[in-house]
C-alpha cells in the first residue's frame, strides 16, 4: 500500500441535483459562459473562490457569468438552505490516489447541526483539522 497525507473533507451535491433545484439559474450560468469563453473549469479555478456572494447585478466591471454564479448560489440557498460554490481540484497539483475528488466539484455547506449536547457547548467547541502520513 502506498504512502500518502490525509486531511480535509467536503460536501458535495452532484451538478444534476444543482440543475434540478435552480434550473433556469444554471442555464443562465451556462449561457454566460460561454458568452464570455470562459470554460467552467477555468471559472472554478481562478474566479469562484475570490467570488463575492453580494456583487450586484447591475455591477458593470464585473463578468456576465460572475453574476449569474452569484445569481445561482443565492437562489440554491434560498430553495435548499445550503450554501452552494464551485471548486475544482487536481489530484495531479492538489492531492494524490486517496483523494474522492476530481475535476469540477459542486461544494455545499450548512450542511449539518450540533446535537442536543453539542449545542449547548457550541461556544467550547472549535474542529480543528490535521494531516497524517501513512
Amino acid at each position: 500500500m502506498g504512502m500518502g497525507y490525509s486531511s480535509n473533507y467536503i460536501d458535495t451535491v452532484e451538478e444534476e441535483f444543482v440543475k434540478e433545484i435552480c434550473p433556469e439559474e444554471f442555464d443562465k450560468f451556462m449561457l454566460e459562459l460561454e458568452n464570455d469563453n470562459v470554460e467552467l473549469d477555468d471559472f472554478a479555478i481562478h474566479d469562484a473562490p475570490g467570488t463575492v456572494i453580494s456583487i450586484e447585478a447591475n455591477d458593470e466591471d464585473t463578468m456576465s457569468h460572475t453574476v449569474a454564479y452569484v445569481k445561482l448560489c443565492l437562489e440554491f440557498e434560498k430553495k435548499t438552505g445550503l450554501s452552494l460554490s464551485v471548486m475544482h481540484h487536481s489530484q495531479e497539483e492538489d492531492g494524490d490516489r486517496y483523494d474522492e475528488i476530481a475535476g469540477i466539484i459542486w461544494k455545499v455547506d450548512n450542511v449539518y447541526q450540533y446535537t442536543p449536547a453539542g449545542e449547548k457547548y457550541k461556544k467550547q467547541i472549535e474542529r480543528k483539522r490535521f494531516v497524517s502520513f501513512g
